[in-house]
């Protein structure tokens, strides 16, 4: 009875070696790929649907429909493209796209039925960080890193744009469609009345852009011939 007792033992040792590689996982056995195409979150390119625009959305909309500006736009969407302006501004600690409230920088696609715009503001902690911004811009400008001087009447690109340099923010608005310049103006005007606009650049596309500054009355005028060659 002693033997036997013994003999089962010895087989019940012999075999949990055995038990434990049965039930183990393989070590060099192969994962599936993740595929991170599956889960990563795709940039808008179209417009959303209007029933699916977010309340949030909506009251930005709005800001739009002011009486004196009469901007209707049925949709937006975040722009998710890079900007060499943002590496001066408080980007990364702002809100994603801006708002009304926390607005350190807007980054938009406005729709309509006729047309797209792209709206873009970066916000600057002060008048001398703008002006540094602005002069680092124009020295490295757009896709094909552009350099030139200010008031020098250079093409900027394909597109109708508009910007708005201000007192501590840079507006710019930039469309395939006619850019309606007095209207954005007053957009400045309404929702930053504190940040006054010191220049503006006005391109057509494929056109020499126009600079415009104050006369004497306050009112912007454009000037042809370059008089700060020192920039």
């Amino acid at each position: 009875m002693i033997q036997g007792s013994r003999t089962m033992r010895l087989f019940l040792l012999a075999s949990l070696p055995l038990f434990f590689a049965c039930n183990a996982k393989p070590s060099g056995a192969v994962k599936k790929p993740v595929n991170f195409e599956t889960i990563r979150p795709k940039a808008q390119t179209k417009a959303p649907q209007k029933d699916s625009i977010p309340d949030t959305t909506r009251s930005e909309l709005k800001r739009f429909e002011h009486d004196s500006l009469n901007m209707h736009f049925d949709s937006l969407s975040i722009l998710e493209d890079l900007h060499f302006l943002n590496r001066f501004t408080e980007i990364n600690r702002g809100k994603r796209g801006g708002s009304a409230k926390h607005n350190h920088w807007i980054y938009w696609r406005l729709y309509d039925k006729k047309r797209v715009i792209d709206l873009r503001k970066w916000d600057f902690t002060d008048s001398l960080t703008r002006s540094n911004a602005f002069y680092n811009w124009i020295d490295n400008f757009g896709e094909e890193r552009l350099s030139f001087k200010r008031f020098e009447p250079v093409t900027l690109g394909s597109k109708n744009l508009f910007i708005l340099v201000n007192a501590t923010s840079i507006l710019s608005i930039e469309s395939e469609s006619k850019i309606d310049k007095a209207k954005w103006e007053m957009y400045q005007k309404i929702y930053y009345p504190k940040d006054s606009t010191v220049m503006e650049i006005y391109q057509t596309p494929k056109k020499p852009c126009l600079w415009y500054i104050k006369d004497e009355n306050g009112k912007f005028k454009p000037i042809e011939i370059p008089n700060d060659p020192s920039r």
